[in-house]
């Protein structure tokens, strides 16, 4: 669905080279003195919008939807901390740039077959021979290659320290029945992971059971997880409230927090957010933009208040951002300030590039509420407008926008695209593909090869401090260009009943359900 809004209107490498014997990534946490679980621990998660499958071949977010079903080969704990998931231990063959990760043996998938080392080369090779969407956090991965029946070795086209970044973006599919069933895979997907799908309803519902089986060594306690779209905060903060959504997760502002707080209901938050307009650099040179122009991107930049966007909109959540990547991740160079709130600057640029009474953008701003609050994208209009730059502004339902995102089914991106990008990794190997200057259709947004020329002589490097200096270099590169309209970092909300325990943040986009539960 798409709305356009008018004026009228007024949004690390924590894995050492060698990974330590495997242990539970999760556990049903013990329940405390006292307390009585419900007999009902069916959990009711509403969020903005669902992905058009039930399956990461779609979507390199909603990982805790995925999660469900499939297994990865690693997990993240907090701060980018490596767990063993599928993969036991794991070590870097520096003269082989090659990771080498030794797979569990007490794994089956719902249909009964045992997980194997070639599932395991089969779905990582998946990523790269059909570009999926988690490619973007394995950017140096050549191919994976079976050692043995217990061994799999991740092979990175040049020395990458980081690869193992992408590990926990590797969900492991069934090779036999993933081939055997093709597209059906999206709406008929089967996993080793505690839930199997119940139904799935686009754009409407993904509701999944806990399997039969045991898992050997998550345990989850909620016996159903029922994901629903919501795509307007009014409805979500209605069922919190009614008790008909236990959890929800979406792009809340702040009074509407401080309010579901007033209401009795837990409010969760975590820095995980940097919100920016990402400026396809294909995309403007097909319809001759004034975008092409450095001096306009700047101009841009200098036309948008972020104080006023932080403190209005998220007050004492977030704060100005003249960057990509994420706070405290060895990307994030905190000597890089955001750019200074002015439009007089940001006019003298616009003339001098020849736009002394500004341009209108021909598609304009598009996004998604699933990542990026409405307010936001009206703000950047309106602001932008102030210096002369008209654009419209397009909403679209999340499945929609991944099309656009992903340039599938012949779509195409905005002028100015936003997007929420969380701390996805520690080292930003999401930018190497993003900004790189080889590859395809959604990969490419801007092509910067400074920044790629810095970026893999980084990742390259073994020793960490070294490496991290390495990479703020790229991101300083990377900000020069000017690919974007720089925003706001702030922090994400994960709210739920009073009634409702075990929900945690841990790193962005790689979270789960498994120690959620109800008590009475």
């Amino acid at each position: 669905m798409r709305r356009v809004f008018t004026l009228a209107m007024l949004l690390g490498l924590a894995a050492a080279a060698c990974a330590p014997a495997a242990q539970p990534t999760t556990g049903g946490p013990a329940q405390p003195s006292g307390e009585r679980r419900s007999a009902n621990q069916v959990l009711r998660i509403a969020k903005a919008g669902l992905p058009g499958g039930v399956t990461p071949e779609l979507s390199s977010s909603n990982n805790e939807i995925f999660y469900a079903i499939f297994d990865t080969l690693t997990t993240y704990g907090k701060n980018f901390e490596q767990r063993p998931a599928v993969a036991e231990k794991w070590e870097f063959r520096q003269a082989e740039n090659a990771w080498r990760f030794t797979i569990r043996q007490d794994l089956q998938f719902s249909n009964g077959a045992k997980l194997t080392a070639d599932d395991v080369v089969y779905s990582t090779n998946l990523i790269v021979e059909k570009n999926l969407p988690t490619r973007s956090f394995l950017p140096s991965l050549d191919r994976a290659v079976k050692v043995n029946e217990t061994t799999v070795d991740l092979i990175s086209k040049s020395p990458d320290f980081t690869l193992i970044d992408g590990a926990p973006w590797i969900a492991i599919f069934p090779a036999a029945y993933h081939q055997q069933v093709g597209r059906d895979f999206a709406t008929k997907p089967i996993g080793s992971g505690p839930y199997e799908l119940v139904e799935f309803r686009p754009a409407d519902v993904i509701h999944f059971r806990l399997r039969q089986a045991t898992h050997p060594y998550r345990k989850p306690i909620a016996t159903e997880l029922i994901f629903r779209a919501l795509p307007e905060l009014t409805q979500q903060i209605s069922g919190l409230r009614t008790g008909e959504i236990d959890i929800a997760q979406s792009n809340f502002n702040s009074d509407q927090a401080e309010q579901l707080k007033r209401a009795g209901l837990v409010v969760l938050t975590q820095l995980t957010e940097n919100n920016f307009a990402l400026i396809s650099q294909p995309e403007a040179r097909a319809r001759n933009t004034p975008l092409n122009d450095r001096r306009v991107r700047l101009a841009l930049n200098y036309a948008v208040n972020k104080e006023v966007m932080a403190n209005d909109l998220f007050k004492g959540y977030a704060q100005p951002a003249g960057q990509l990547g994420f706070p405290g991740s060895a990307f994030w160079n905190p000597d890089t300030k955001p750019f200074a709130y002015d439009p007089a600057q940001a006019k003298r640029l616009l003339a001098e590039a020849g736009y002394p009474n500004g341009f209108k953008l021909p598609v304009g701003i598009e996004y998604t509420p699933q990542t990026v609050a409405p307010e936001m994208a009206i703000a950047l209009q309106s602001q932008l407008r102030e210096i002369g730059v008209e654009a419209e502004v397009a909403s679209y339902e999340f499945a929609q926008f991944l099309d656009k995102y992903y340039a599938r089914n012949g779509q195409q991106k905005g002028d100015l695209f936003m997007v929420s990008n969380g701390n996805t990794t520690a080292h930003f190997t999401s930018g190497r593909g993003r900004f790189g200057c080889s590859g395809q259709t959604f990969e490419i947004w801007w092509c910067n090869e400074n920044f790629v020329r810095l970026y893999d002589q980084a990742v390259a490097e073994s020793d960490p401090a070294r490496r991290a200096e390495m990479l703020k270099q790229a991101n300083t590169a990377l900000v020069s260009d000017i690919p974007a309209i720089f925003l706001i970092v702030r922090d994400g909300f994960l709210v739920h009943g009073p009634k409702i325990k075990g929900v945690e943040f841990t790193t962005r986009n790689i979270y789960n359900y498994d120690n959620a539960y109800r008590v009475e």
